[in-house]
Formats: structure tokens, sequence, C-alpha cells
């Protein structure tokens, strides 16, 4: 910053990833003394993604908790536990799988407030909209055929809508039979062919 010709300067800088609470400034002229002053750090809360369905994945952002804290993150509207996250030095987290947690399933639709609090104190909270619960999943349908020997058996698939969006798909078995080649027959000597004996 340069000063005015009253010696004053005003201005503004970005605070770095900081810890909870007060926290000093100095501001040092090229002549004089330097000047202190000082700032607080609020502790902040975000959620990916802030809409889910019930059974659903969370993963938060935290920034301005405490040095080190183990911050614990529940649903403020029924005070479910969901998971307790460490943070680094400087108070802070950044999405990733260990810090994943889940929605309860049989959370019902609706605005909820996830709550973070740490033990020196730091407290944030962030909304989260569910939406509604996740579909069960249709298992595969599965025939059951009993041929006869000397049988072909073919399976066709076709389709079955149900209300539902999604599709299953019927197994249906035919067997039919296969010809096999005829049984062999013995032919008759002929007489034409028979040996007379001569004296």
């Amino acid at each position: 910053m340069t000063t005015n010709s009253q010696d004053s300067a005003s201005g503004q800088f970005t605070v770095p990833s900081s810890k909870y609470g007060s926290h000093r400034v100095q501001a040092a002229a090229s002549s004089g003394a330097p000047i202190i002053g000082s700032f607080s750090v609020v502790p902040k809360l975000r959620l990916e993604p802030t809409s889910v369905l019930a059974g659903g994945k969370v993963r938060p952002w935290m920034r301005g908790f405490g040095q080190r804290d183990a911050v614990v993150l529940k649903i403020q509207e029924t005070g479910t536990t969901l998971k307790t996250v460490p943070v680094s030095n400087t108070g802070a987290v950044s999405p990733n799988l260990n810090t994943e947690f889940t929605i309860p399933a049989n959370l019902p639709p609706d605005l909820y407030h996830i709550i973070g609090t740490g033990p020196s104190g730091a407290t944030a909270t962030a909304e989260l909209t569910v939406t509604g619960a996740q579909s069960a999943e249709v298992p595969s349908p599965t025939a059951t055929v009993t041929a006869v020997p000397g049988t072909a058996v073919i399976l066709t698939s076709t389709p079955t809508a149900e209300p539902s969006p999604t599709a299953t798909q019927t197994l249906e078995a035919t067997a039919t039979a296969t010809s096999e080649p005829p049984l062999p027959t013995e032919t008759p000597p002929d007489p034409s062919t028979t040996e007379t004996p001569t004296s």
C-alpha cells in the first residue's frame, strides 16, 4: 500500500488458510515504527454436494477451525452424528474420500442443517437438502430349466415393463426335440446267393 499526503493508507489483503481465533497483522513503512492490527478468523463449512438422496454420500469442506480440531458433524434437526473429521494445523480440510459421510437412508426429504463443532469452540453450519430415498436395486432374473435328454434348450429374453423407470427382463426356456439317426435294420439274405452242394 502507498500512503497519501496525510501519511495514511487503506487497502485489503487475502487471509491465507488460518486457524480459528484472533491473529495479528503488521504494516511496516519504509520509515517509522510498524503498525500492528488484528483480525479474527471464523470457521466456515461447505458440503459437496448440497443436495442428495437419503443414503447418499457427502463430503465436507472446512476452513477456520481450531488447530488439529476433531470436528464432529451432526444433523442439527435430529442430533444424529454423521462423522468426526480431523482438520490440519491451519484448521482446514478439503473434500476427500476420508472425510466422506453417509446420510441416513431413513431420513425424510427436507432441508437440513449440518453443524460442525470442534473442541476449540469453533462452530459452523451448512445447509443440505435431502430430496428423497434411493431406489432399491432390482435383482437380475433367473430361469430354471428342466431338460429331457435328446432335446435342445433355447433361452429367449423378453423385456417386461414395470411402473418404475427401470425394466426387468424375463427369461423363457423353450425345449425343442432334435432328430436322431434311425436305428440300423438287418437285411435278410438273398436266396439266389445260397450255395447248392454238389456230389
